[in-house]
């Protein structure tokens, strides 16, 4: 029956969302940090962050009583939502093709582009998780969007915070990541004490003036990040990635401004930087993912279950 079915799914779904917080907790907390900072990261996280894996919970728990309501739902945005008013084809073949002749929908009501929607997330997170491993995130949104900024994420990324977080803290891994919108979000990765490199975190506006009256050269971080913006990919990656630009309303025209101003990185851009960096620890939002044990032992922060 639908009822079996649905309820199978949800089910499998509640499951993978248990094993993806204890393995990629870093990336349930971008979900939640960055939630404060845009619309498209407010839906994103109710779609797929911790809102949506405790909703999949109660309605796993309450099934029988919410069954007959939740797929009425599913079927009213199902014949909302898939129509060919709302519908966008990407496609990566250089061979013209006629594709809609292959699609039958139907017509539907126009929506405007632009939403808005609002982050119910606390600002001071933790997520309590079924595993004795960590994961510390920091979030914070730079106005003024540049290649610069890429550049200083990756210095950071392969110099500060490799030898604080993950040589001298023991974390498996740490990173700094600048996305195309000026959101800025600094992560580790089964981090035995996150507590700590939020600490850390909140030392990178420094950690950069530091960094530039030394001797070393831009040249390889820079080499570094041009690559990171141009991975070998599939055909099926090409168009998920032209679909975030597409979507995100970043044109090539952009692109190739970001490409400059990545190649023409100067350490004086880098140090302009340092003040925004310093906000990510003063004002950012957190989210520790750890032991319910461990999160007890954090002050500030406000602990949900999965």
């Amino acid at each position: 029956s639908n009822k079996e079915m649905v309820k199978n799914i949800l089910l499998q779904t509640e499951e993978n969302n248990r094993q993806d917080s204890i393995m990629n907790g870093h990336r349930l907390g971008m979900k939640e940090t960055l939630s404060h900072y845009s619309a498209a990261a407010a839906a994103n996280e109710a779609v797929e962050g911790a809102s949506f894996m405790r909703m999949v919970h109660l309605l796993v728990q309450g099934f029988d009583k919410e069954a007959d309501g939740f797929i009425a739902l599913l079927d009213s945005i199902l014949k909302k939502s898939v129509t060919m008013s709302r519908l966008t084809i990407t496609v990566t073949s250089d061979k013209e093709n006629d594709r809609m002749k292959y699609i039958s929908l139907e017509k539907g009501s126009e929506i405007s582009p632009f939403a808005e929607y609002v982050s119910a997330v606390p600002e001071k997170l933790g997520i309590a998780i079924p595993a004795p491993v960590s994961y510390a995130v920091q979030a914070w949104h730079v106005p003024e969007r540049t290649g610069s900024l890429e550049t200083t994420a990756k210095i950071m990324s392969l110099d500060y915070l490799w030898s604080n977080v993950r040589v001298q803290g023991g974390a498996y891994g740490s990173g700094l990541m600048a996305l195309l919108n000026g959101d800025i979000t600094c992560y580790s990765y089964r981090d035995p004490s996150p507590e700590r490199s939020l600490s850390i975190y909140a030392q990178m506006g420094k950690a950069v003036e530091d960094w530039c009256n030394g001797e070393e050269a831009l040249n390889n971080y820079i080499i570094s990040t041009v690559a990171a913006t141009e991975p070998l990919v599939t055909p099926k990656n090409v168009s998920l990635t032209e679909d975030v630009y597409f979507f995100g309303g970043v044109t090539y025209e952009d692109r190739v401004k970001r490409r400059r101003q990545i190649l023409n990185t100067t350490k004086d851009e880098l140090l302009a930087l340092c003040s925004q960096l310093a906000e990510l620890g003063e004002k950012g939002s957190v989210c520790i993912v750890s032991s319910a044990d461990t999160l007890k032992k954090i002050e500030g922060i406000e602990i949900v279950s999965m």
